[in-house]
C-alpha cells in the first residue's frame, strides 16, 4: 500500500483506484476583468484497482479543474475552504473549465474543491 493519495472513480462497471503521483495548484489573475482562476491538476500513475474493460488501455487519469472566482485570494485557500464547480462547460467563460483525461478528454460536472489541511503552510 502506498503512502500517496489515491483517486477513486466509480464507473458503470465498478470502482477503480489510481495512485496520485503529482498534484498542484496555481492562482491565475486576469488583469483585464479582475477574475481569478484557481487551477488544480492531478496526474495519476498505474492502477491499484482496475476494471476489466480498462486494463488493456494501460493509461492513467489526468484531471484539471479551474475555479473561476473574482473573490479568490491565496489567503482564502486555507483549511475549511470549499467551493463547487457545478458544470464542466461554462459558456460565460468561453468553454470547458474542467478536463478529465483517460483515453479521451471529457468534462466533469458536480465538482467540489475542499481544503482539508495545510502542511508547512501549503494547503492540500
Amino acid at each position: 500500500m502506498s503512502d500517496r493519495p489515491e483517486l477513486h472513480m466509480e464507473r458503470f462497471c465498478g470502482p477503480e483506484v489510481y495512485e496520485v503521483v503529482d498534484a498542484g495548484w496555481n492562482l491565475y489573475p486576469d488583469e483585464d476583468d479582475g477574475v481569478i482562476t484557481l487551477c488544480i491538476s492531478l496526474q495519476c500513475g498505474e492502477a491499484i484497482k482496475q476494471c476489466d474493460d480498462t486494463e488493456y488501455i494501460g493509461g492513467s487519469p489526468y484531471w484539471e479543474l479551474n475555479l473561476v472566482d473574482n473573490s479568490l485570494t491565496e489567503a482564502r485557500l486555507a483549511p475549511g475552504f470549499r467551493a463547487e464547480i457545478p458544470k464542466g462547460y461554462d459558456e460565460s467563460r468561453g468553454g470547458w473549465i474542467t478536463n478529465f483525461y483517460f483515453s479521451e478528454h471529457a468534462g466533469s460536472d458536480k465538482n467540489t474543491i475542499e481544503i482539508l489541511k495545510a502542511i508547512n503552510g501549503v494547503s492540500i
